[in-house]
């Protein structure tokens, strides 16, 4: 029988330093609780993010204001993998 698990990704990248973080979850909806509890401190803490910010059920994307994407970003996302 093949279970799965649900990996939120968080990719992202700030003043010069980077990294991957990734959590792990059993149910989807904890998963997508989540991003929205992260999504939400990202907010309160970074005021000077792009007013487009993509956001999406299982997505999230913003980059900081000051144009840089590639050093100042943050990307979430889940991804589902099958387990044995």
């Amino acid at each position: 029988m093949i279970n799965k698990v649900y990996l939120v990704v968080e990719d992202w990248s700030a003043d010069f330093d980077n990294g991957v973080d990734i959590n792990v979850f059993k149910d989807l909806e904890k998963a997508q609780e989540y991003i929205k509890q992260r999504i939400e401190e990202e907010e309160e803490e970074n005021n000077d993010f792009y007013d487009n910010t993509i956001i999406e059920e299982d997505y999230y994307y913003s980059c900081y204001n000051d144009g840089y994407c590639a050093e100042n970003r943050l990307r979430m996302y889940i991804e589902e993998k099958g387990i044995q």
